[in-house]
């Protein structure tokens, strides 16, 4: 397993963050070798955690389902990949505004 995984697992380690934030970079590395069924197993396992300890409405779980969109889209699965990119632009227009950067550089891989 990847060395920034050793930073725990689940919502109940003692630094979720940490293990949504060792999931995230290590799902772009996937996508960037093409590897999507990786890189959607690493936001499968973020995503719950960013969900439960961040909120919907958190920039790192909107993060989380823009890279599992980007995985979907890979996969083929265009329809599932257009819902959780559109779940996550919502919730940055939620907190952020619909003029808010985040919409173009936070969503960005």
């Amino acid at each position: 397993a990847p060395r920034a995984l050793a930073i725990g697992g689940g919502a109940q380690s003692a630094d979720p963050q940490g293990t949504v934030l060792a999931h995230l970079p290590l799902a772009q590395i996937e996508l960037d070798r093409k590897r999507h069924t990786a890189a959607r197993d690493h936001a499968d396992l973020a995503l719950p955690i960013a969900t439960s300890v961040f909120g919907e409405d958190n920039l790192y779980t909107a993060v989380t389902r823009a890279i599992r969109g980007l995985a979907l889209a890979g996969l083929g699965d265009l329809a599932a990949a257009e819902r959780e990119v559109d779940t996550a632009v919502a919730a940055i227009e939620r907190t952020y505004g619909a003029d808010s950067l985040w919409l173009a550089e936070g969503l960005m891989p």
